[in-house]
């Protein structure tokens, strides 16, 4: 247990500067944690984040808080987060199986090699992608009309085609994962319809990552991920991964 402490799932006391006024509520939380306050720790990440947005240093030092805590699906839920907008960090993904083993939840393997791939990267990287591949390609057509090595150009503008081609198709993974929740109450109360004298269908335990549906009346529509489990929960039990920017 004092090792996993040490390790504090990756936490990096100079994880990065804080921006705009905030540095200093910054420093105090990592006091708080390293003294072992997580709550007022967690508290002040909280306050950086509606107050500066989304930061992979604020939300992976929010996970660890959370963790040490117990709050197994608060945790998860911060560090998917900080993985949307670093998604290939091998410490945010070290720290987030710890917190998913912690609450005895094993991520379904959906992995393709080509559903991988597109994964590995943010929506943001992939459209950037795009943009470059769409300004080359272009360029391609004017080289083949002007130039002579009309191979060479032929074989760019091709693999030029197969990049603009997996960009989008990475766009389209990354829309896809915008309804991505993850459940943060210790168990979730799935019910019929919309209302708290519904009858209830189960629960569903923290840290479970579900797809989100409409809302209504103070509920989410959810869908488990193995598609076992499909009712309303009361929106406090439930959290959307991608952060608000």
């Amino acid at each position: 247990m004092r090792m996993i402490k040490r390790m504090v799932l990756g936490f990096l006391l100079m994880g990065g500067f804080v921006y705009g006024n905030t540095e200093e509520v910054f420093k105090n939380a990592n006091s708080d944690y390293e003294g072992g306050r997580f709550p007022e720790a967690a508290k002040s990440y909280q306050e950086i984040l509606k107050t500066d947005g989304p930061r992979v240093s604020v939300l992976r030092n929010l996970g660890s808080s959370y963790f040490q805590m117990a709050e197994n699906g608060r945790a998860i839920l911060a560090f998917e987060r900080a993985l949307t907008l670093k998604p290939r960090d091998p410490d945010l993904l070290a720290n987030l199986k710890l917190a998913q083993d912690q609450a005895a939840v094993y991520p379904l393997n959906e992995g393709s090699f080509w559903r991988t791939l597109l994964e590995r990267n943010s929506a943001r990287w992939w459209s950037m992608a795009a943009l470059a591949a769409a300004i080359l390609l272009p360029l391609s057509a004017l080289a083949w009309f002007f130039g002579k090595a009309r191979l060479w150009i032929a074989i760019f503008a091709a693999a030029d085609l197969v990049v603009l081609g997996l960009a989008i198709a990475g766009m389209v993974a990354g829309s896809t994962k915008q309804d991505r929740g993850i459940i943060v109450a210790k168990t979730a109360t799935v019910r019929i319809s919309p209302f708290e004298k519904a009858d209830d269908r189960g629960s569903i335990a923290e840290g479970r990552e579900v797809s989100l549906g409409k809302e209504t009346n103070g509920y989410f529509w959810i869908t488990s991920k193995d598609g076992s489990q499909e009712g309303w929960v009361f929106k406090d039990e439930v959290a959307q991964v991608s952060p608000e920017s």
